[in-house]
């Protein structure tokens, strides 16, 4: 039957939501992924390029370690959280 055609009101449940702080995560944890300047000008044999292929490698594995220092500093929080 459909509760629009019935006379007796509906049954409505109130369920609490657990709501958790989001951690605070220090500002030096959230730098910025910089990659080297292109400059066309500057690349003017396989050396060169060789050479900004190695900045842009490097510039990655910055960036990667970033993202590892930020995901042990949360796993530490929800560690520290239980």
């Amino acid at each position: 039957m459909l509760s629009g055609c019935s006379n007796t009101p509906p049954i409505v449940q109130y369920v609490p939501i657990e709501t958790s702080v989001p951690a605070k995560i220090p500002q030096q944890l959230l730098g910025e992924c910089v990659t080297p300047p292109y400059d066309p000008n500057k690349i003017i044999d396989n050396t060169d390029h060789t050479g900004y292929i190695a900045e842009l490698l490097q510039a990655l594995a910055d960036c990667d370690m970033q993202w590892q220092r930020l995901g042990n500093y949360l796993q530490q929080q929800e560690h520290d959280n239980e």
